[in-house]
């Protein structure tokens, strides 16, 4: 089973007042200067599909200028179907979603038949490696809720658990209420906390053990075989050695006092963090940043086979000017590693060479 996207419609969106786009290779670069509409082509599949990220807080900033709405309209196959979606959005009042003609208010009755995306744009996929810790919280949480109901109704739970407890926190740093009334209260909230954050505490420390070995094979891949530079992970619960929602509880209840006074939940998995290691060093200080962005493309990689397994058919792969912050030799490597079974967009400002890639598994768009 095979996912493919053959042929995308714009209107109203980003720069495009009206295109067609047809694809009918394995592989598509899109070439153009700078604000020619590369990544805005990219954004415009993302928006098509489910992502584990989205590069734009708003559809609103979709809209072209002096438009009230955006259309998009992909043509794709998968589970061995021909697929047609259309996607009105921008605004609460003009959105919706059909697909093969039937309306949907959102993606999810439908996610099973949505084509799946993994997007990498170097400047903001970098900080998984070197930026804050609700980065790398971000593309974890995203990669496993995706796929993962579980998770994700857990992952939904928790954070409304914590948003009353933080209420309730508030409440008496405002003096509203009595530490008495608090203290009884917060018992039942931090149950009900070590209930959904043990579970997903495991299921992030499971996944990163899962994923360690390909990570590193993958940073390999497209370092040229740099054998001396091993890549791992190192996972950093803000509650350590819990093995049990008891032990969960219990840590919770310990930082009370700090909770009271701050008014807000201190510590929980929404404080949990994860570290990428070269040689036991962190690479977030220590690595070049040649090396920091393998990192990153090594964390792509990993995450579209994580999907793909999970799938059995591969995500579309989405590359945002990847060729512009890697060198020539590894630019070469990352060609010779793409995955064979995935369809992958590749924007760029120009081709240096062309990639070693065999021309029948290739098109080429030029936005020029």
């Amino acid at each position: 089973m095979n996912l493919f996207l053959n042929k995308l419609s714009l209107s109203h969106f980003r720069n495009y007042t009206q295109r067609e786009f047809e694809f009918y290779k394995r592989v598509v670069f899109i070439i153009g200067a700078n604000a020619s509409g590369k990544s805005s082509l990219l954004e415009a599949i993302q928006v098509v599909s489910l992502n584990a990220d989205s590069w734009v807080e708003s559809e609103k900033q979709l809209i072209s200028f002096g438009f009230d709405h955006f259309k998009l309209k992909a043509e794709y196959s998968l589970e061995e179907r021909n697929w047609h979606l259309d996607f009105r959005g921008g605004s609460p009042t003009v959105k919706n979603i059909k697909l093969n003609g039937i309306e949907y208010r959102s993606f999810a009755p439908i996610k099973e038949h949505i084509p799946k995306t993994i997007s990498f744009r170097a400047r903001e996929s970098l900080e998984i490696v070197k930026g804050a810790p609700s980065e790398r919280r971000a593309w974890l949480d995203g990669t496993l809720k995706v796929l993962d109901l579980k998770y994700f109704e857990a992952l939904k739970r928790y954070a409304r658990v914590l948003e009353q407890r933080n209420s309730l926190l508030r409440s008496f740093a405002e003096k509203k209420r009595s530490k008495v009334s608090v203290m009884t209260e917060l018992e039942l909230w931090d149950a009900e906390m070590a209930k959904y954050g043990f579970y997903l505490l495991r299921i992030r420390e499971n996944f990163l053990q899962e994923i360690e070995e390909t990570l590193n094979q993958n940073y390999q891949n497209i370092a040229l075989g740099s054998g001396s530079e091993r890549l791992t992970l190192k996972y950093l619960p803000c509650l350590e050695n819990c093995q049990s929602e008891k032990d969960f509880e219990e840590k919770l209840i310990l930082k009370h006092d700090l909770d009271l006074i701050r008014g807000q939940t201190s510590a929980g998995i929404h404080k949990d963090d994860f570290l990428f290691l070269l040689n036991d060093k962190e690479a977030r200080h220590f690595a070049s940043q040649g090396q920091q962005r393998t990192c990153a493309l090594a964390c792509k990689m990993v995450q579209l086979e994580y999907w793909q397994n999970k799938l059995q058919y591969a995500p579309i792969l989405l590359l945002d000017d990847v060729s512009a912050e890697l060198d020539l030799n590894r630019q070469n490597s990352l060609f010779s590693y793409l995955p064979t079974e995935s369809q992958v967009f590749i924007t760029t400002t120009h081709l240096q060479y062309l990639p070693n890639i065999s021309g029948e598994n290739y098109q080429i768009i030029s936005l020029s």
